[in-house]
């Protein structure tokens, strides 16, 4: 769902702002972790991780990067939206081995519990420290000589969700089968997946 989701969130962001959609996909990240705890039966499963998990990370793993580069950086926004992609490839670099070492010695749920731990530690900091943009702070974004208002203006002349919609429509025909094509076959190995799946 995170795939699908993804323009989808970047329009919530426009409408409710950065941080709030921070804290509410974060917040439905630890939800899905803390009933994937609890979970028994395949179609559990399927709503927990396919889509409530799903929607929860679709913000964190498509627009965020690139909705913090063109905030906070006039300058320098490709470089940006590099490093925060390579922390993202680095986090499971260094995360997954210790993931599968945990489900080695105990069983999958320490893993979840694990990043539960986690999750709940980066909701708070974004409570605390996360702000909507430089100007929330009296500041200007890096390499910004004087701040610009067409982007507000823009987003006030036009509904994201039809920007989503004919973004989608205009796209060439050849891609959006390809595109499909893709998630239908995502969606097969993952059904073949949850059906060899076993909870203890």
């Amino acid at each position: 769902m995170y795939g699908f989701s993804g323009p989808f969130m970047a329009a919530f962001v426009n409408l409710f702002g950065l941080k709030r959609m921070m804290v509410y996909s974060m917040s439905l990240l630890v939800v899905g972790l803390l009933l994937s705890l609890i979970m028994k039966e395949q179609w559990q499963l399927i709503i927990i991780w396919g889509v409530i998990i799903g929607i929860g990370s679709g913000l964190f793993l498509t627009v965020l990067s690139a909705q913090v580069a063109n905030r906070w950086f006039f300058k320098h926004r490709g470089l940006a939206v590099g490093i925060l992609t390579a922390a993202t490839a680095t986090g499971q670099l260094v995360l997954l081995p210790i993931l599968a070492s945990l489900i080695e010695k105990y069983d999958w749920r320490q893993a979840i519990l694990l990043i539960l731990m986690l999750a709940l530690i980066m909701l708070v900091i974004i409570l605390l420290y996360m702000k909507e943009s430089p100007s929330a702070m009296n500041i200007r974004a890096l390499g910004e000589i004087e701040p610009s208002a067409t982007s507000k203006a823009v987003l006030k002349t036009r509904n994201p969700f039809t920007l989503v919609f004919l973004s989608l429509y205009r796209r060439n025909s050849i891609e959006g089968i390809l595109a499909i094509g893709h998630k239908l076959l995502y969606l097969r190995t993952f059904y073949k997946w949850i059906n060899r799946y076993t909870f203890y």
